[in-house]
């Protein structure tokens, strides 16, 4: 298609326009007095025409030229891509599969850390009320007192404090 300007039926129809008015202009030409005297305009007017049909296919010939590279070109574009997908794109994308993963893990992680932690200080603070292990309300300092099963840790001397 880039080698070829008008289509071929349709250069052959325009051909043959300009020679069938060169025929007629001959035609009638040859029942004037003087025939010689505007063979030469007809001669000049089919080549002209004939010049223009030619610029025209040669017009085209350069829009297909580049009609094909522009498709060429984002073939190549799409070939390209591709090789860069089956080379790097689609480890990148197991990467950000399991990179998902391991963040969705870190969140169950956080998620069951900060419970428990809830839970735990739900359990101190109800033991402090009940008066079990010293905490209350209040943040515990360093001296305070607490019962871990038979153990009495402190902060005051004399009492195995640390």
């Amino acid at each position: 298609m880039a080698q070829q300007g008008m289509p071929q039926q349709e250069y052959n129809q325009q051909t043959n326009a300009i020679n069938q008015n060169q025929a007629g202009a001959v035609s009638a030409l040859s029942k004037t007095a003087n025939p010689g005297a505007g063979l030469a305009g007809i001669v000049r007017q089919a080549n002209q025409a004939t010049g223009a049909l030619n610029a025209q296919s040669a017009d085209m010939r350069l829009e297909n030229l580049k009609l094909a590279m522009q498709t060429r070109g984002q073939l190549g574009q799409e070939k390209l891509a591709k090789q860069q997908y089956d080379k790097f794109d689609k480890f990148t994308e197991e990467y950000n599969k399991s990179a998902a993963l391991r963040g969705a893990a870190n969140q169950n992680l956080s998620g069951a850390i900060n419970s428990i932690g809830t839970i735990a200080g739900g359990l101190a603070s109800s033991a402090g009320d009940t008066g079990g292990s010293g905490f209350g309300t209040q943040p515990a300092t360093m001296g305070d007192k607490f019962n871990l099963g038979n153990y009495n840790y402190g902060s005051q001397q004399g009492q195995g404090g640390f």
